[in-house]
């Protein structure tokens, strides 16, 4: 997924650091919105945001639910652009989806120093963002100072079970990049589509025209789609159908299978 230091959004300021839920709000935002990267990623978006919210300066931190009546309605989250989950197994296996962006809340105290060196003495309570990346996903503190160069870290597994297992009631919310993927060429409404995954749909779904849209036809499990990007929980496939068109003529659509149902593999 695209990700550069340009997305990172800290919550360093003078005075005391308190925004991490809202500054990762906003970079994991920045990923997963069809139009994220409007969202400026700097410090006094993150406090119109925190005010938005109702959290004035000098306030003693954020959950994620916290935030979401804001986002909704400055930059139009809507519940179908996010999951939000409490167990693990939901998140490592979000984490092990190439196009996983979240949010996610734990103790500092329970991660090696390293990941501390930001402000070494703060063990308390913490809300980072993170994407996926093979099986050992990005760490990306708020923490850390938006210097053009700091886009995250690598962190094992282990490391995020401990850092979310440490705080009772910990959370995050899931994210799908809002990008496409990138290999095989596709043509599809005289549009070059590029992708170099395949779709494989697991359990019988439903094809549809839009996220949560509707209904065009089934794919039964075992049936093998172009994967061509991500869109708010679902994958964008390519299916040559003629349902949606008055000519009743096939051609190559792009359609929508709910994630949950299908798995990424490689062309």
């Amino acid at each position: 997924m695209s990700f550069a230091a340009v997305d990172h959004v800290t919550e360093r300021e003078p005075g005391k650091w308190e925004d991490c839920t809202f500054a990762s709000m906003l970079e994991t935002m920045r990923l997963g919105l069809p139009n994220g990267t409007d969202i400026p990623p700097t410090i006094t978006e993150v406090n119109r945001f925190a005010r938005a919210a109702g959290f004035p300066e000098g306030h003693q931190g954020a959950t994620i639910e916290d935030t979401l009546p804001a986002a909704s309605r400055l930059y139009g989250l809507t519940a179908r652009h996010y999951s939000l989950t409490r167990e693990w197994d939901v998140l490592e296996r979000e984490f092990r989806d190439p196009d996983t962006v979240a949010v996610v809340t734990g103790v500092m105290a329970a991660v090696p120093a390293y990941l501390r060196r930001w402000s070494p003495r703060f063990t308390g309570a913490h809300a980072v963002a993170g994407r996926s990346n093979v099986n050992v996903p990005i760490w990306c503190d708020p923490l850390a100072p938006r210097d053009g160069t700091y886009d995250g870290e690598p962190v094992p597994m282990g490391t995020w079970w401990r850092f979310t297992n440490a705080l009772p009631g910990w959370q995050a919310l899931i994210m799908k990049a809002a990008q496409a993927a990138g290999g095989l060429m596709i043509a599809m409404g005289g549009v070059q589509y590029q992708s170099d995954k395949i779709i494989r749909v697991v359990r019988r779904t439903a094809i549809l025209d839009a996220p949560a849209g509707n209904r065009i036809a089934s794919a039964e499990r075992g049936y093998r789609y172009a994967y061509i990007g991500a869109d708010s929980g679902y994958r964008v496939v390519v299916v040559n159908t003629a349902i949606p068109y008055d000519d009743d003529v096939k051609r190559p659509t792009g359609c929508y299978l709910r994630g949950a149902d299908v798995v990424i593999e490689d062309a």
